[in-house]
């Protein structure tokens, strides 16, 4: 619960950060966000892009590189998430009937879904 509580605070000031950089610096060539953000459907590279644009602008190459973990990392997690959630939720499917029963067989000795994991692979 511990670990749960401190992944949801970290991931809470991720979010909070990622707003402040953004929205701590317009880029020098527009005069407003609204400017920037009507033109950015026509720029390209980096400049279309604003929180990453906006991070290299006030962090440089560092704070892009760590943006840009920061985004895959966030990508993979959501990715695992879904792909256990999907998993159990096929199980209780099959353990309710819903869907055929072999769903809901358990391995013996790591006691996840095999099937259902099978099944999205």
């Amino acid at each position: 619960l511990f670990i749960m509580a401190v992944a949801i605070l970290f991931g809470s000031a991720a979010y909070v950060a990622l707003n402040m950089i953004t929205i701590s610096i317009i880029p020098p060539e527009f005069s407003s966000w609204t400017e920037y953000i009507a033109a950015s459907k026509h720029a390209q590279g980096l400049m279309s892009l604003p929180t990453f644009y906006s991070t290299y602008l006030l962090l440089g190459n560092i704070g892009l590189a760590f943006l840009s973990i920061a985004v895959i990392a966030a990508i993979l997690s959501g990715l695992l998430g879904f792909y256990m959630a999907t998993s159990r939720l096929l199980f209780a499917m099959g353990r309710d009937g819903v869907i055929p029963n072999a769903f809901s067989k358990l391995d013996p000795v790591y006691k996840t879904p095999k099937n259902a994991i099978l099944f999205i692979n």
